[in-house]
């Protein structure tokens, strides 16, 4: 399976509000490191990547949040300098809709003053670098910090019989593997070219919504199983297959 051709984010876009709780609950480490790193470097253009920004709302919410984290840094550790530039650079694969960013930009900036009452308000750039981030993006030195959103986790929609081919489901194969905190962080150290400071597990609670265990099990998860395979499964087996079969995987015990 080609990835960068197959994997879009339309589905994500939609159906991506599990992954915005789950951001939600670690948006405090992304928040806090900005911070800190404004604080030690006080560059006069801070430049900033969003690997896998999709295509949804989520990117333009996390920006404007880092945006006022600086600010917050800013008028605590130098009130009397001018505020620094923002550039920002979002990444996806290049099937990405960027487009639909671009054109929530206008609404994004007029929030953005709307949060400081029209008069503190920074100089914000924002480009898209279309791309895997498996290979080499950016030119060298020219990134001062790199912000990876929540990956969805994975898991195989169930088909009732007689909806698609079994050759089809046979030859349909997506990899995924959750590793554990160790794991993770012997890899990091074994790779060797960063130095890991934090580390943490974030659970993400069941008890969204009034629908109780079931419905948050199976009707939530449907959404997000829908936002990180959605588009790989209609290239696979079709579009005219996904309502129906999202609708039997929520459904399913």
């Amino acid at each position: 399976m080609d990835i960068e051709r197959e994997l879009h984010m339309t589905d994500y876009a939609r159906n991506s509000s599990v992954q915005k709780k789950a951001s939600d609950k670690t948006k405090h480490i992304t928040l806090e490191t900005v911070q800190q790193l404004y604080k030690e470097t006080r560059p006069k253009s801070l430049k900033i990547a969003d690997l896998g920004c999709s295509s949804g709302p989520n990117t333009l919410s996390t920006i404007r949040d880092i945006i006022k984290a600086v600010k917050f840094a800013h008028h605590l550790e130098i009130p009397n300098q001018p505020l620094p530039e923002f550039s920002i650079l979002l990444n996806d694969l290049r099937s990405n809709d960027f487009n639909s960013i671009f054109k929530s930009l206008p609404d994004f900036h007029t929030e953005l003053k709307r949060d400081t009452n029209y008069g503190d308000c920074p100089s914000v750039f924002i480009a898209a670098n279309p791309g895997s981030f498996y290979g080499r993006l950016f030119p060298e030195k020219t990134i001062h910090f790199i912000y990876i959103p929540l990956l969805a986790c994975t898991g195989f929609p169930r088909f009732l019989q007689g909806e698609t081919e079994q050759e089809k489901l046979d030859s349909y194969e997506n990899h995924f593997y959750a590793p554990s905190a160790a794991e993770t962080e012997g890899e990091v150290n074994k790779e060797g070219s960063f130095e890991l400071e934090k580390l943490e597990m974030i659970e993400v609670a069941n008890k969204w919504g009034q629908g109780g265990w079931y419905q948050c099990r199976f009707g939530v998860c449907k959404d997000d199983k829908r936002a990180s395979q959605g588009s790989m499964l209609a290239q696979h087996f079709g579009e005219e297959i996904l309502d129906k079969m999202f609708d039997t995987y929520a459904r399913t015990d």
